[in-house]
């Protein structure tokens, strides 16, 4: 009977499918581990791994795709079934034993590539869980550098097995289907920790992003595109200060999900952004999702459900489940999921998100009192270690400090400063800079060419952060082009500044006063007398140079 969901294994993978009497097979071959799975230092390498697999296989009537989740890694063929029957074997069999005569090109494709996908939706990620686990969403896959063949391999042999995949079809397994991946454990859906902590707002010139932790639910599915809508009715409709709302579900574990929602903004809604963008959500949490919003939602997810191209949906979204711990749904009882919403339920869960809330905003938005910024930790006063001037001292009074704890800079701003020895890594780059990350999802670079033995500065924190943490980087986008001042114009330009106003008196007076000195010495009878007025000018200078060395080049510490 065709459109019925129906489930069996292939070489003990369990395999879910729906006769939907198409012409072609579409497969897609699942594994449960994805970006937020391992360490940093291994960031990138199942998209690598994805990548090498697929590498030459995708040609004519054959369609060969692949991605990396955040929870799950897929593989995708559709076309002919005797051509999906065997491109899918050899993916199976790649995996089972991988080769990588490829690898270095493949490398800089993803490094390429990673440029270009941070977006949004991936870059609050960082906001709420950090550098580790689900913050690795963001990252932009910083251990491709690390990847060597037969780490590639030990962890194939982890991830790529049987027990940890689930396979999908619109039409029955083919005979000539193979799936000889090797024997292993599953790996169980990692708890997605807190990240729950109470509303907050970060800068992103993407524009606007809300994001908030709920329980995973046909409800919660529901809460994006209301929430986009709202979004669009106020900030595209009303104010015309948007073009584009957009609006992602993502399952974070098995038991709860990040609900997001943003727009492109504006430059002219800066001043009333944060603060309707709260009002909004007040009126969503006290009046409730307008019931016509949800009716029309429903009426187009079942139209969706019932539509002949959308037959094969249910072994999809089994397979989806099963591999994150869940249970198989046929195609009844998700209608009737869907059937079972209602604005109370969509509600509780808007109420949910908000309580977790994360507001991104472009840097020019006016802040509102009632949602914190998340802030660089800071402090008045920088730590005692080796200290290393700016390059353009004593113009530029900021320095660099580096202790066997802590990496800081201090500027007229204040003190920026990471933890060291508990950092989550260090990216390395050729050209000499660093960039320290810590677990919270912080940085800090150093360019050694903006410090005086800037290269020192480097070498002392590539030996205080734990080598395994080295993560090699290709060359930045933006390679440090920072010059050093004329020697002239860094004096100048310190002695123009307002509080160096009586120095500079000091120094341009300083030879009217030794011409007054040389003439009223001239007047006097001793010797000695004589000499120790004529030294008075020469005593200022030496203490103004003293002074300004100690109070602007030693940066007042």
């Amino acid at each position: 009977m065709s459109g019925v969901l129906r489930e069996t294994e292939v070489d003990g993978v369990r395999c879910f499918w729906v006769d939907t009497a198409r012409p072609t097979l579409n497969a897609q071959l699942s594994f449960r581990a994805g970006l937020a799975d391992g360490r940093l230092a291994q960031s990138g390498w199942l998209h690598l791994l994805e990548h090498s697999a697929l590498h030459g296989r995708g040609v004519g009537s054959l369609q060969v795709n692949g991605s990396v989740g955040v929870l799950s890694t897929q593989f995708d063929v559709h076309g002919p079934a005797d051509r999906v029957a065997r491109v899918m074997s050899e993916i199976a069999g790649w995996l089972a034993a991988p080769e990588f005569e490829g690898l270095e090109r493949e490398r800089r494709v993803l490094q390429a590539e990673a440029r270009l996908r941070r977006g949004p939706a991936r870059a609050s990620f960082v906001w709420r869980y950090g550098s580790l686990g689900l913050g690795m969403v963001s990252n932009g896959e910083p251990g491709l550098g690390l990847a060597t063949a037969s780490g590639l391999s030990a962890l194939a042999g982890t991830v790529f097995v049987r027990s940890n995949a689930v396979l999908a079809l619109d039409g029955p397994p083919p005979a000539g289907l193979r799936l000889a991946l090797p024997e292993g454990a599953y790996q169980p859906v990692p708890p997605a920790g807190s990240g729950e902590a109470g509303s907050q707002m970060y800068r992103d010139e993407s524009g606007l992003v809300l994001s908030g932790v709920a329980t995973a639910s046909r409800a919660a599915m529901c809460c994006p595109p209301m929430l986009q809508r709202a979004i669009r009715e106020w900030l595209r409709d009303r104010e015309g200060a948007a073009y584009a709302p957009w609006s992602m579900y993502e399952q974070l574990d098995a038991e709860k999900a990040l609900v997001l929602a943003g727009s492109d903004v504006a430059a002219n809604s800066q001043d009333f952004l944060l603060g309707d963008v709260l009002d909004l959500l007040h009126r969503l949490n006290a009046d409730g999702i307008p019931e016509p919003w949800l009716d029309e939602y429903r009426e187009e997810l079942l139209q969706r459900m019932a539509d002949p191209h959308a037959m094969a949906a249910p072994a999809w979204r089994s397979a989806s489940r099963v591999l994150l711990g869940g249970q198989p749904q046929d195609l009844d009882a998700a209608i009737e999921e869907v059937k079972l919403v209602n604005t109370s339920s969509v509600r509780d869960a808007v109420l949910e998100v908000c309580e977790t809330l994360l507001v991104g905003v472009p840097h020019k938005t006016v802040r509102d009192p009632r949602l914190p910024e998340m802030d660089f930790p800071s402090s008045d006063q920088p730590p005692e270690g080796q200290t290393f001037l700016s390059v353009n001292a004593p113009a530029d009074t900021s320095f660099l400090t580096l202790t066997a704890d802590d990496l800081a800079v201090t500027s007229h701003t204040g003190t920026l400063s990471l933890p060291i020895r508990t950092a989550a890594a260090l990216y390395v780059y050729p050209d000499g800079q660093r960039t320290l990350i810590d677990k919270d999802g912080w940085s800090l670079s150093i360019d050694p060419a903006r410090w005086r033995n800037g290269h020192d500065a480097v070498a002392l924190l590539d030996d205080a952060v734990p080598p395994d943490l080295h993560l090699p980087q290709p060359t930045p986008d933006n390679p440090s082009t920072f010059e050093q001042a004329p020697f002239l114009q860094r004096w100048w330009l310190h002695l123009r500044r307002k509080d160096s106003f009586w120095l500079l008196v000091a120094i341009l007076f300083t030879p009217l006063v030794y011409g007054i000195s040389v003439l009223v010495a001239a007047q006097l009878p001793d010797p000695t007398t004589q000499m120790i007025i004529r030294a008075e000018p020469a005593w200022i200078t030496v203490f103004a140079v003293a002074y300004m060395y100690n109070r602007y080049a030693r940066g007042r510490r």
